[in-house]
């Protein structure tokens, strides 16, 4: 989501018509969002199909308005999300084919959540900037896990949206050797795309799924479906109390980065208690990179703060957790969606 050159203004290489051109792009971003959510919801990606389909055809396949989608679709094109092959006629494009429901890495729910519950909430973002406090609750009345447990639709959209969200991330894990390990345990593993995954690659390997109960019932399908669950297990539970024990390889992906450094360092000293002392423990984060420079997780980093008490961190501040937490860092790799980091118990 960055844009331009963070260097830009400093080196004058702008005129002041296209620094006003870039704010006014910055602006109106919302705009964009607002479409994909509303497209993906509305299944206009599933509708197009494979083959280039007629906008009116899609319009009356999705009951929407023929004119108002046609314009919708022609400026989701002009960004790379769809293209018209002829005059009101569209076919996908790689970036669209991500709207669709069930395609490789699907962000179809991700698109939907972010332009629904979300959005919400961030229109209610001079409560987070006034008090420091998460808007979500103030929106919603209860704190974001609490509203997702309380209500069931938007619970399984959230737990939808975060599986698609997963490919991303297993760029990183595909690199990684990991034929010594006999027991992968995924606290907060949600629906169990990264230990399915990982399961795939390994077929001596074990694995657990760690959520909440709600989350592991939609896991333990997953397992079923992907043929795994003979060597693998979806156990319910809360991690700040306790985790599954005697595993080889502890995951938490993207889990302590929705919580305050207290609450992380809770969850970590829960693992350090479940995990002997010659396994390992494997984050996959974001690093906030230094000064003015650009990068999508300075813009996830307010994500945090609007929905939760989370933060994203600096490279240093993750290694600083860690020992807080009772685990030293050891290596770290650098993916395209998240950072790995190797530590073992102190």
């Amino acid at each position: 989501m960055a844009t331009g050159n963070g260097n830009a203004e400093a080196t004058g290489s702008e005129s002041p018509g296209e620094l006003a051109a870039r704010c006014v792009g910055d602006l109106t971003a919302y705009m964009l969002s607002q479409a994909l959510g509303f497209v993906a919801q509305l299944g206009i990606a599933d509708a197009i199909g494979d083959e280039p389909r007629p906008v009116d055809d899609v319009a009356a396949a999705t009951g929407v308005n023929p004119d108002a989608l046609y314009r919708t679709l022609r400026a989701l094109a002009s960004r790379g999300y769809f293209t018209e092959v002829r005059p009101r006629v569209f076919a996908h494009t790689a970036l669209s084919e991500l709207l669709r429901d069930g395609a490789s890495g699907s962000l179809r729910h991700y698109a939907i959540w972010l332009a629904g519950d979300s959005f919400r909430a961030w229109a209610e973002f001079d409560h987070t900037l006034r008090t420091g406090k998460p808007a979500f609750e103030a929106v919603f009345g209860a704190p974001l896990f609490d509203y997702l447990t309380a209500h069931a639709a938007s619970g399984e959209l959230f737990n939808k949206a975060m599986a698609g969200t997963v490919v991303a991330r297993l760029e990183v894990v595909a690199t990684q050797d990991w034929s010594n390990v006999g027991t992968i345990v995924d606290v907060g593993g949600g629906r169990g795309g990264l230990v399915i995954s990982v399961l795939a690659r390994y077929p001596t390997m074990r694995g657990v799924v760690f959520d909440l109960p709600n989350v592991v019932v939609e896991a333990e399908r997953e397992l079923v479906a992907a043929g795994v669950s003979d060597r693998s297990e979806a156990v319910g539970g809360d991690f700040f109390v306790d985790v599954p024990a005697g595993g080889d390889l502890y995951v938490l992906a993207q889990i302590l980065h929705d919580w305050s450094d207290d609450e992380a360092v809770a969850i970590l000293r829960t693992c350090r208690r479940a995990t002997p002392d010659d396994a390992r423990l494997v984050l996959l984060e974001q690093v906030v990179p230094p000064g003015d420079e650009p990068g999508f997780v300075k813009l996830l980093d307010l994500q945090m703060m609007v929905l939760l008490t989370g933060r994203e961190r600096t490279q240093e501040e993750w290694r600083d957790l860690l020992r807080a937490g009772g685990f030293e860092l050891g290596r770290i790799e650098h993916g395209v969606r998240a950072s790995l980091f190797e530590a073992r118990p102190a």
